[in-house]
């Protein structure tokens, strides 16, 4: 029985050694490669525009930078809950307008704030890191939607255009991560995915714009205070 006691004892010891929980942060900086789809009020014009016999409009999207300060806490040795502060600078969507032997093109540019709530889950934590996770966000523009277009295609040709509410989101992804010094390098990618539309108003009127939706590929540096 003693020794029965002594192996349990130094078991638990050793799980110990292995598991501890605790707070951990990190920032991570990279760039989002946006697909955003057009809101509702962006795809009737879209619809009117393409309607007009010779005219076709072709719709890219442009690259983000994105840095992110966060923190969590594990309360296993592999659950966490993560929380960001994502600036996601230069946002943007560009309609190319071509018709006869003009080509002018329509950009929407924006930044956001963006804070997601993730729960998160190692899959190996010693000593390479590697998991996954998913969670809710919202997004909060920071300052004006700047939309351009060519002078010789509508007047005036820029506008700063007032943002209309926040939208809310989900994220998804994979992260990994290999230590170095007294923290980890890490690496995340994730799709982010907007519920709904980005709303702009101009003139008292509520326009609604780009519905985003992306992949975010980051990297940084981590510090777990609790031994993860």
């Amino acid at each position: 029985m003693k020794r029965l006691c002594a192996v349990v004892v130094v078991l638990v010891m050793a799980g110990g050694a292995v598991y501890s929980a605790g707070p951990f942060f990190g920032a991570k900086a990279g760039v989002g490669i946006g697909f955003h789809g057009n809101g509702k009020d962006m795809e009737d014009m879209v619809a009117s525009i393409e309607s007009v016999e010779g005219v076709s409009v072709d719709e890219t999207s442009g690259v983000a930078f994105a840095l992110s300060p966060y923190l969590g806490y594990y309360f296993t040795d592999k659950l966490a809950v993560q929380t960001e502060v994502n600036f996601m600078f230069g946002q943007k969507k560009i309609w190319e307008i071509s018709f006869g032997g003009f080509s002018g093109e329509i950009t929407g540019k924006y930044t956001s704030l963006d804070v997601p709530v993730l729960l998160r889950f190692d899959f190996i934590n010693r000593p390479a890191l590697f998991g996954a996770l998913a969670g809710p966000y919202l997004s909060i523009p920071l300052g004006d939607i700047e939309i351009s277009a060519p002078a010789a295609l509508v007047q005036p040709s820029s506008l700063e255009v007032k943002p209309d509410g926040v939208t809310l989101g989900v994220a998804l992804g994979l992260y990994g991560g290999y230590p170095i010094g007294p923290g980890r390098i890490i690496g995340d990618v994730r799709f982010i995915l907007d519920f709904n539309s980005l709303k702009g108003k101009d003139s008292g009127q509520t326009m609604e714009l780009i519905k985003r939706r992306g992949i975010t590929v980051t990297a940084g540096y981590e510090i777990s205070l609790g031994g993860n």
